[in-house]
């Protein structure tokens, strides 16, 4: 474990969209990801998408202190990762800062 790293992650934008044959297309942008983040949110979005859970259950788990083994992650089969941005250096120590201090 990197000391003071943090597993707190800003959700920018997830978004779903339909192909013109059918294809579902998940858009998922963040300052970061931690391991199965975009799948977790695949399967937790699918979960309430199917009945499993209520909308607000998304809220609640995305606000938890800790991880809930309620979420089933998605299978990795069919994701695709198209495309990694990162901010610019200088920018990288306020950003890992602010994080922190959320997570205290």
């Amino acid at each position: 474990k990197r000391e003071r790293a943090t597993t707190i992650r800003t959700l920018i934008r997830c978004s779903f969209s339909r192909t013109d044959d059918g294809l579902v297309v998940a858009t998922v942008e963040a300052d970061a990801f931690c391991h199965s983040m975009v799948r977790s949110i695949v399967g937790a979005l699918l979960d309430v998408g199917q009945g499993r859970h209520e909308p607000a259950w998304i809220t609640r788990t995305a606000e938890a202190l800790e991880r809930t083994a309620a979420i089933q992650v998605a299978p990795a089969l069919g994701l695709t990762l198209e495309e990694i941005v990162y901010p610019p250096d200088e920018d990288l120590p306020a950003q890992a800062e602010r994080t922190r201090r959320r997570r205290a």
